[in-house]
């Protein structure tokens, strides 16, 4: 059963666009990179926030790992979705690189991703290693090709005033088979334009979001789920 049967896309809410717009073993070079998926487990903040923990690795052993949250916390009624000043409904950005990530992986959306109970092992902060750990693993998602466009982030280490760190952030996600993304997938394009673009404008770029040097990254996106799914391959 997915847990995540109440987070199913609602034509009510307004999607995101295409937009131009860390690693275990150090920073990507922003690029594209095709990606099988190793693990995506789920894990919940303190606050209630549900998220979803990826690990990605590429054909030559690169590892990528990237925590995206898909809800707001209980106060906020753990939903997908925020409401603008303007008072529409607009997804979190998270539900819609984890949805996008779903779909071009797998062929169905978040909400349809089956989730079993398994033993993994995860660092421990307590005992300062990797301990075996109970959590709910998307078994639906591991092993399958996604494609990535990522991008090499500078920004701020926290609470340490002066320093900076260097992460990589997913921008974007494509379909392996013919890298197009979930709207052109949707729109029934058949050409990977985006794909083309967002590779011409973002390959070797640095994103400086350090202190009075902050940049907007690139942006995500998604749209309303078809009735009937476009994305099987």
């Amino acid at each position: 059963m997915s847990l995540f049967k109440n987070l199913a896309v609602d034509l009510t809410i307004q999607a995101d666009k295409d937009v131009l717009g860390g690693s275990k073993f150090g920073a990507w070079e922003s690029g594209v990179y095709d990606t099988v998926i190793e693990l995506a487990y789920v894990d919940e903040s303190k606050g209630g926030a549900m998220n979803i923990n990826f690990v990605f690795k590429t054909a030559e052993g690169k590892e990528l790992r990237q925590h995206i949250y898909v809800t707001s916390g209980k106060e906020k009624g753990q939903t997908n979705y925020y409401t603008d000043k303007d008072g529409n409904k607009k997804y979190l950005p998270g539900f819609t690189q984890a949805n996008d990530l779903c779909l071009l992986s797998a062929g169905e959306a978040l909400s349809d991703i089956e989730t079993e109970t398994k033993t993994i092992s995860l660092y421990s902060s307590e005992q300062k290693k990797e301990v075996p750990t109970k959590k709910e693993v998307l078994v639906d998602l591991i092993g399958k090709e996604v494609t990535l466009g990522v991008v090499k982030v500078i920004e701020d280490k926290y609470n340490k005033p002066g320093e900076t760190r260097t992460i990589n952030d997913i921008s974007k996600v494509f379909r392996t088979s013919d890298h197009l993304t979930a709207n052109e997938i949707r729109s029934e394009e058949t050409e990977a334009t985006f794909y083309a673009a967002w590779k011409e404008k973002n390959t070797g770029i640095v994103i400086n979001k350090a202190g009075k040097n902050a940049a907007a990254a690139a942006g995500s996106a998604t749209a309303d789920a078809p009735k009937k799914s476009l994305f099987d391959k």
